[in-house]
């Protein structure tokens, strides 16, 4: 096991702690724990949306770790430019995985409080995206702007659309 997915892994699960069980749960003690009874379907749903969710994110730590030599985590970011596996498809399907971690939590809980919360997560994370974006374009330049001239940022390109990336880039 390389280093980069040993940190993915050790860091990745600090993240999504500190995410998706620690801020919500301060959440809740602030707010109150605001529930609903949504019946055994939601939380099927919830348990769905939540497996779903973590195996994408899980999917695209390793993508990040073995071929971008680095991890999911703004501190120790890839070094080489990712546009294989999900990010084929979707400039950034982590956060897609968040959101479907923190949404699908949210129904298994059967929590407004925690909901509420998901949708404060989603917006923050898309404004940290715009941020993001600015800093991989001077990173890693042209090859990035053809990236996003060819990926979307949030709703995924169709797999059968003349399935090639931008030129120059690999996948």
């Amino acid at each position: 096991m390389t280093a980069a997915v040993v940190k993915t892994h050790l860091l990745g699960a600090l993240v999504l702690l500190a995410g998706l069980a620690l801020v919500p749960w301060l959440a809740i003690l602030l707010i109150g724990a605001r529930t609903f009874d949504g019946g055994t379907g939601v939380r099927v749903a919830g348990i769905l949306v939540t497996v779903a969710g973590f195996a994408l994110n899980y999917a695209c730590a390793l993508t990040l770790a073995v071929r971008g030599r680095g991890t999911p985590v703004p501190m120790d970011p890839p070094t080489e430019f990712v546009a294989t596996g999900l990010y084929r498809y979707l400039r950034n399907p982590m956060y897609i995985a968040n959101a479907l971690l923190a949404f699908g939590i949210g129904l298994l809980l059967e929590s407004w409080t925690y909901l509420g919360y998901a949708v404060v997560l989603t917006v923050v994370m898309h404004v940290y995206v715009l941020f993001e974006e600015r800093e991989l374009k001077s990173r890693f330049g042209q090859t990035y702007l053809d990236y996003c001239a060819h990926v979307n940022r949030w709703i995924p390109r169709r797999p059968g659309r003349a399935d090639t990336l931008a030129p120059g880039l690999s996948s």
